[in-house]
């Protein structure tokens, strides 16, 4: 029978930080191992007579973390097949202990028992050096030595696992996409022992020193001086950005090699015609609805058809993103970032000293400062070419009466009529050809612009009488 594997936490400091139940589990154990004694409680245990192995040996025999990681855990079922072992780490086995949850999932597959004696972490006496409260503040705990370090500005970050000058310098990269190079920021060293400091710098500068920060060492990043959005985020928002994270990471699978074919062949150009279908499939969920939806009830099964079109016209979305990405053109980040911060610029009036109170006060707010974001010198520059011909006469005709160029009522509704009485004098002579084109682009341009002055969409409007003439005739 194989023994059985007791995990115990050495604490965050001395001896003196290992609980009572740790510290019995110690005892009770001739076999002992450490996964480091680069720990002050082992230096302790050391002069105190106990006997243990230290398996830092192993770190310097690996080709890297990961691989040492998996012969941690070798080595300790081994022992174990041989008889009851307890293995001893920094901290508390259940916070950052990577060997651990390895050990866990390993002994579930080979029947070995694990017992894990919880300890204190080094995260308490952190928290007390920089006088955060994780709760309050709503902490986020990140590994250093993740391959991509996250990066969360909204909300103080506790790095871990800074022990070497290069791993503060991959983390200062990854934190310098985000934050000011002069962002103050703390290294916390041997935090909850007598040799405990606390060093303020600026973020482009922690990586000067000529030693190592050490192996009990963690970097603090508080929100602080970082920009932060006019706007609360709250956990619905949080949310959100996790499912669209998750948006996000299956284009990246599906991009990848060993992905989808499909999605591997497709280009910006070939993807645009099933941008367009999207685009009309959420117009026909969204027309399903009632006219003053959401001031009154809608079914359910009418929201989910609009969830689904929404959902479908957001991945294209994510599509393109992916596939600039790749060009080095933008991520997926740098696309809802952009938005965000155009739509806050474009509100002086929610998030600045600009007074709107209403809806038609609004626009020309909009106008003038997109108008001086792209520098354009034309009130009609922007009016896509390719937008179906109604919707861009509408839009000419509202950029129009910016400049008090648009026709007035009367001469738009002379314009139709004139329009009309051509193209019926027209057909009555069987005429047709250049001039009759010009007539009826007249015509409807007019009527667009009549349409406009009465608050009404002439291209939804067409749409609706289009399909109602189809629904008469079946």
């Amino acid at each position: 029978m194989p023994g059985r594997v007791t995990v115990i936490g050495l604490g965050p400091g001395g001896r003196d930080t290992m609980t009572v139940r740790a510290e019995r589990a110690w005892r009770d154990h001739p076999r002992r191992l450490v996964r480091t004694e680069r720990h002050p409680a082992c230096a302790e245990l050391r002069e105190a007579g106990d006997d243990f192995e230290s398996l830092d040996r192993i770190y310097v025999e690996s080709p890297d973390l990961d691989t040492a990681y998996d012969r941690i855990v070798d080595v300790v079922l081994a022992d174990a097949a041989d008889g009851d072992v307890v293995y001893a780490v920094p901290g508390s086995p259940r916070v950052g202990e990577e060997t651990v949850r390895r050990l866990l999932a390993r002994a579930a597959l080979t029947g070995v028992q694990v017992e894990v004696v919880e300890g204190v972490s080094f995260l308490g006496p952190v928290f007390g050096a920089v006088g955060s409260d994780p709760v309050r503040d709503g902490l986020v705990v990140v590994d250093a030595r993740e391959p991509h370090v996250p990066v969360f500005p909204d909300r103080p970050v506790l790095v871990t696992q800074v022990d070497s000058a290069l791993v503060l310098g991959d983390v200062k990269l990854a934190l310098l996409e985000t934050y000011a190079p002069d962002h103050r920021v703390a290294i916390v060293s041997a935090a909850g022992t007598e040799a405990e400091a606390v060093t303020w710098a600026e973020l482009a500068t922690i990586d000067h020193s000529p030693a190592d920060p050490g192996h009990l060492a963690c970097l603090w990043v508080p929100v602080g001086d970082v920009p932060g959005r006019p706007f609360p985020i709250e956990q619905e928002h949080r949310l959100a950005g996790r499912a669209f994270a998750d948006l996000v990471a299956l284009e990246d699978r599906l991009r990848s090699p060993g992905g989808c074919p499909w999605d591997a062949e497709q280009t910006h150009h070939s993807l645009a015609k099933h941008l367009v279908e999207e685009c009309y499939e959420v117009l026909d969920a969204l027309e399903a609805l009632p006219e003053r939806a959401p001031q009154v009830e809608v079914e359910p099964r009418l929201y989910a058809h609009l969830c689904e079109e929404l959902g479908d016209h957001l991945y294209q979305a994510v599509f393109h993103a992916r596939l600039a990405e790749e060009a080095g053109g933008f991520d997926a980040s740098e696309m809802v970032t952009g938005i965000v911060d155009k739509l806050v610029r474009r509100h002086p009036h929610v998030f600045g000293d600009v007074e709107a109170e209403s809806g038609a006060a609004v626009l020309p707010v909009w106008e003038a400062q997109k108008a001086a974001e792209k520098g354009r010198t034309n009130v009609f520059d922007g009016i896509p070419r390719t937008a179906p011909a109604l919707v861009r006469a509408a839009k000419a005709h509202t950029r129009a009466r910016s400049i008090d160029a648009a026709w007035d009522s009367a001469r738009a509704a002379e314009t139709a009529r004139s329009g009309l009485d051509s193209l019926r004098d027209d057909l009555a002579r069987g005429a047709s050809g250049p001039e009759s084109a010009e007539s009826t682009g007249r015509t409807l341009l007019a009527l667009a612009r009549l349409a406009r002055e009465a608050g009404v969409d002439p291209e939804g409007a067409l749409r609706h009488a289009v399909d109602t003439w189809i629904d008469e005739q079946t």
